[in-house]
């Protein structure tokens, strides 16, 4: 019997993973947006970073580049408490923007 790994996930967190994989940015974030606040409601740092990376990548696109800065940091500052994946790849895309200043 093959065990599978329970994902804490909900409607907002898979109907922001279809609207991400279509490209509708804006319907992405705002479904992310509830995942997040949910995912911080029940304390699971791992998929709030989750969450804030997906924000990340979708504010790129939309070219919120500061917003996205915003969501990177937050998983920076959830250190060790993080996926594993998002705290290196936060670092790498918030290396790739460039700071305007």
């Amino acid at each position: 019997m093959v065990r599978r790994r329970r994902q804490a996930t909900g409607p907002e967190t898979r109907a922001a993973s279809v609207q991400k994989a279509l490209g509708r940015w804006h319907e992405a974030l705002e479904h992310l947006r509830g995942s997040l606040l949910e995912f911080r409601r029940i304390g699971h740092p791992v998929y709030e970073s989750r969450m804030l990376m997906n924000m990340g990548e979708a504010l790129v696109a939309l070219g919120e580049i500061e917003e996205a800065r915003s969501c990177l940091r937050q998983i920076l500052a959830l250190a060790d408490t993080a996926h594993p994946g998002a705290l290196e790849t936060a670092q790498q895309l918030l290396d790739s923007l460039k700071d305007p200043r």
